[in-house]
């Protein structure tokens, strides 16, 4: 596919970016290493403090040292081999299930369509607000993909320059958010795609649907789809915002662990009078609907376990006595 950007070995030319990066990723590599070793000889200092705190008996938790080690050879391991590999497959992924979800060829030929229904120019004398309409969203519609492509490049590139810095930062307990919001807004950008897929999976026989109803391309019909398509591109980024909300991602891990904790519950019931007696008569889960709304009822998965689970008097357990 040709876009402003050149021709690439992917439809979208973000495949593209680490060749394009390299010389920069050099840079940021260089000064991620060295905020690697100022960060770990930092943390290394503060989980002495802490454990010389904890020996005296002024500080309650103590330091997991052996933690923070595995942690730190995880992030220098994947910054040095893993780093351009895993933002390659972060992208590719989102790729492969953009190009399953719609059919390019048939994208194509819609935006052939439309855009030889503003062919034949209008005399200034005969302009209304619809023909005015329809020619600005004909244009945009020639170049606003284009930009759509050239921003979502221009975001990754950045996000893949400065993606070593904040891996580094990970290396300390501060910097865990930072190298999360890495990871999740490179999801979200790369999956612009995928959205815009979406639209245009949905698009494409409404059109040709409609195009076939006018027995022809109408220039109305061109219009109003036209002027959907440059809406939906100017909404992708904030319906993928939307579909990587808080909201929706803890729905969907709640939803999973309440199926598991589901199938703990009946697995146990399922092993004689021991496992029943863990499931109260009135309250037993007999089916995943019966689960979520349980898990609901509950609060959350932890207080489901609480509510079937037997617990020490008030449901808490027992403090183990610390060494002094």
């Amino acid at each position: 596919m040709n876009t402003i950007l050149g021709t690439a070995a992917s439809p979208y030319n973000d495949l593209a970016i680490p060749t394009v990066m390299g010389p920069v990723l050099l840079i940021t590599r260089g000064v991620a290493f060295g905020l690697f070793a100022f960060f770990f000889i930092a943390e290394v200092v503060r989980l002495q403090w802490t454990t010389l705190e904890y020996a005296a008996g002024s500080r309650a938790g103590r330091p997991h040292l052996n933690q923070f080690l595995t942690r730190a050879t995880l992030i220098l391991f994947s910054l040095t081999f893993l780093y351009s590999w895993t933002f390659l497959k972060i992208v590719s992924l989102s790729d492969h299930i953009a190009m399953l979800l719609s059919d390019e060829q048939q994208w194509q030929d819609l935006i052939t369509r439309l855009s030889g229904a503003s062919a034949s120019s209008i005399p200034l004398l005969h302009i209304t607000i619809p023909s005015l309409v329809g020619a600005v969203a004909f244009t945009l519609l020639q170049y606003v993909q284009d930009v759509f492509i050239a921003i979502r490049f221009v975001i990754l590139s950045l996000l893949f320059a400065a993606g070593p810095i904040v891996w580094a930062l990970g290396v300390s307990e501060l910097g865990l958010s930072a190298i999360k919001g890495w990871f999740k807004t490179t999801w979200k950008v790369s999956f612009w795609f995928v959205v815009f897929s979406i639209v245009k999976a949905a698009v494409v026989p409404v059109a040709a649907n409609a195009f076939t109803q006018a027995g022809g391309v109408d220039v109305i019909v061109a219009t109003v789809y036209a002027t959907v398509i440059v809406i939906a591109l100017f909404m992708v980024p904030a319906l993928t915002d939307a579909i990587f909300s808080e909201a929706n991602i803890g729905a969907v891990a709640g939803a999973a662990m309440t199926i598991a904790s589901f199938a703990t519950i009946r697995s146990v019931a399922a092993h004689g009078e021991a496992g029943h007696g863990l499931i109260s008569g009135g309250d037993r889960v007999t089916s995943i609907r019966g689960a979520v709304e349980a898990y609901k009822e509950a609060g959350g998965a932890k207080g489901l376990f609480q509510r079937f689970l037997p617990s020490n008097g008030g449901g808490q357990s027992p403090e183990r006595p610390r060494k002094r």
